[in-house]
């Protein structure tokens, strides 16, 4: 498969770990104030946690080095000591966790890394109380063999070791899950710190450049603006050098889509395995899905039991009916794919839907497709994908769609051609995508609570 510049460039998109918005420079200050409070106070809790834990290390007190019997009223006093120990320092790191989650959610930009650090605490909390609980057990039996010691109850003593063993065992489990737990959470808060330290950066970076904008403006405002040549249009709209913060976390939620579809990245025929199709409303929905755990406006239940093509339908009406779907029309700012493409670069939420190829055909709408071969009952359903404000992109869209992801590797639709054009991570022309004519056969529509 040949990948383009264009390809390579919506697909590292999806993993960027910062990009600024717009904004004045006072703006672009108040924004890098809150970032770099939300870094400082993580990097507080983990110096807070960390001095902690040390203060509980340095009292835990010196186990023997092998174990004696005749020791066995020291052991029980240094295990309960250490028990202690032990219970207060997972109590610790649950508190921390805890108190990185809620740093976490100050910024929505945050979202994916604080998904990572619950699901970890999660697996953390309960492993942590087997954890509690099996050296509870070990406890509970040093006591008993500190009973039967001093009773001389040899029977008694070999039957608590045997358990006692086991217990043991159970724990050499349990310890290695919850490192992996641990360990988790450490990368994700980790991985959050380095995304706020490249913000900051990325923000110092806007407010020099915006000054720089300021001063240039207020100097060419001192000198009268020349008029454009007769017949020469100035645009009514400046696009951003720069993803929003919005369209930023709309790249960075698709990417989490893909991931919870576990969709493949490399080429099929490199690995041998069939193609990735008719995953278009597993995406769609994942994507509701993501927006509701976001605290976001969602359409996760609006479509409960529908296929795409029945979604398509269901989303025409509820635009038509001034519902929270709104379809995109030519306007001033261009024609429709443009319109889709420069709302997405926003941030705004814009679906491509198409009803099946039989029902368009039906409906007398002349698509292409490769004769003999059975027209598909499905419909289908894409995301207008955010694309860096780049000239050559912007002419694209206007003959070929805006860039779309629905998850489906897309065979070409050219007879004899083997080329596949990849939407599970990247994101395609939805000439690509859809059943040609794109004009005729697909409708736009934007997410309405998106745009508000």
């Amino acid at each position: 498969m040949r990948v383009t510049m264009a390809t390579v460039v919506l697909i590292a998109l999806a993993w960027l770990p910062a990009l600024a918005d717009q904004g004045s420079v006072s703006e672009l200050q108040a924004k890098k104030a809150r970032t770099e409070a939300v870094l400082q106070e993580l990097n507080r809790d983990s110096d807070s946690a960390a001095a902690e834990s040390d203060r509980q290390q340095q009292n835990r007190p010196k186990m023997q080095s092998q174990y004696d019997p005749s020791q066995i009223d020291l052991s029980v006093q240094q295990a309960t000591q250490a028990l202690q120990i032990e219970i207060n320092l997972h109590n610790l790191f649950v508190d921390y966790l805890s108190t990185c989650a809620s740093r976490l959610s100050e910024l929505p930009e945050l979202s994916p890394y604080l998904d990572r650090l619950q699901a970890a605490a999660r697996s953390l909390r309960d492993t942590t109380a087997d954890v509690i609980s099996n050296e509870q057990q070990q406890m509970s039996l040093q006591k008993q063999l500190q009973t039967a010691y001093h009773a001389n109850n040899a029977r008694e003593w070999n039957s608590l070791n045997s358990q006692y063993d086991a217990v043991q065992s159970r724990e050499q489990q349990i310890s290695s899950t919850m490192g992996a737990d641990m360990g988790a959470a450490k990368a994700a808060i980790a991985d959050a710190k380095s995304f706020l330290q490249n913000r900051i950066q990325a923000l110092d970076a806007d407010i020099a450049r915006e000054a720089a904008a300021d001063a240039e403006r207020a100097k060419k405002a001192e000198s009268p603006a020349a008029s454009p040549p007769p017949g020469v249009m100035t645009p009514s709209v400046v696009t951003p050098s720069v993803m929003t913060d919005r369209a930023v976390r709309l790249v960075n939620m698709l990417a989490e889509v893909s991931k919870d579809l576990n969709l493949p990245k490399g080429p099929a025929k490199a690995t041998n395995r069939p193609l990735s199709t008719d995953r278009c409303q597993d995406f769609f929905r994942d994507l509701g899905n993501r927006l509701g755990d976001a605290k976001m406006s969602s359409w996760s239940n609006d479509f409960p039991g529908k296929n795409a093509d029945q979604i398509a339908v269901e989303i025409e009406r509820q635009a038509t009916s001034g519902g929270t779907w709104k379809k995109i029309e030519a306007g001033a700012q261009g024609n429709v794919w443009q319109n889709a493409q420069r709302l997405a670069n926003s941030g705004v939420i814009v679906i491509g839907a198409q009803r099946s190829p039989v029902v368009l055909e039906q409906e007398h709408i002349p698509i292409k497709h490769s004769p003999g071969k059975p027209l598909s009952t499905n419909g289908h359903l894409a995301v207008v994908y955010p694309t860096p404000p780049d000239s050559k992109v912007t002419d694209t869209v206007s003959v070929n769609g805006p860039f779309v992801r629905d998850g489906n590797e897309h065979p070409a639709q050219d007879n004899g051609s083997s080329r596949i054009f990849p939407s599970t991570y990247g994101a395609v022309k939805a000439s690509k995508a859809f059943t040609s004519p794109l004009d005729r056969t697909t409708n736009w529509y934007i997410w309405v609570p998106s745009n508000q």
